[in-house]
């Protein structure tokens, strides 16, 4: 039986898959508007966000 996740790994998730969201509205604006019309300073700080909660969820995995 799976264990339950606590109130703080349910946040790092809900907050993992509202960035993925995010991450493929931009992508997609990217490759539909062209290059030029990305936000890639949005794309990269979202991207190094989730990188930091990928790195806290390992922590946080005995």
């Amino acid at each position: 039986m799976p264990e339950h996740l606590s109130l703080e790994q349910t946040d790092l998730v809900y907050a993992l898959v509202l960035l993925r969201n995010k991450i493929s509205e931009l992508v997609v604006r990217a490759t539909t508007e062209g290059p030029t019309n990305c936000p890639w300073a949005d794309l990269a700080a979202l991207l190094d966000t989730a990188a930091t909660l990928c790195r806290r969820e390992a922590i946080l995995e005995p």
